[in-house]
């Protein structure tokens, strides 16, 4: 509510000096915002963060994705680019599963340590029971039964993609 507020009218924040805040109108029914913008921030290059940074480092927190673990990320798009950028830098070795290999270059600018091509069957069959956690961000239809073998025991895939049908 603050940014939309923010960006239109100015909203409760526009005269606050900074590290203050003013008492917040929505208090009085018993709400708080989400999210508060200090004034100086790009909402524009926060946007990000808010869709794509919070879908993948909720899980990736949640699970655990740091030293000494092994984290597959399905897919460089906007989710998987924000999924490289944070597991690495929470300390995993990152993996980078890919049917594209134009995307290997700019998957390892991004902080991936390794790069696999899905269509690639020798590669796929070294990882088998390699991952701890694997994020599949990719929202097209397709079979997650590759990527189920990637995993070690008790090891977790999380599916933020949302593809248009059912897998296969």
């Amino acid at each position: 509510a603050y940014l939309v507020e923010r960006q239109v009218s100015g909203g409760p924040y526009q005269n606050v000096a900074e590290g203050e805040g003013p008492a917040d109108p929505l208090d009085e029914i018993g709400l708080l915002p989400a999210i508060y913008f200090p004034a100086r921030q790009d909402t524009a290059g926060a946007a990000p963060l808010l869709c794509a940074g919070i879908t993948t480092y909720s899980p990736l927190r949640h699970w655990e994705a740091g030293p000494g673990r092994r984290v597959g990320v399905v897919g460089l798009g906007g989710l998987g680019h924000m999924a490289v950028k944070f597991a690495s830098s929470f300390g995993a070795e990152v993996t980078m599963l890919s049917s594209s290999r134009s995307k290997e270059a700019d998957a390892k600018k991004l902080g991936a340590h390794h790069f696999v091509l899905t269509s690639d069957e020798n590669q796929m069959k070294s990882l088998k029971n390699h991952f701890d956690v694997i994020l599949n961000t990719v929202s097209a239809t397709h079979s997650y039964t590759p990527y189920l073998k990637l995993l070690n025991t008790n090891g977790t895939m999380i599916v933020v993609g949302a593809p248009p049908s059912p897998s296969e």
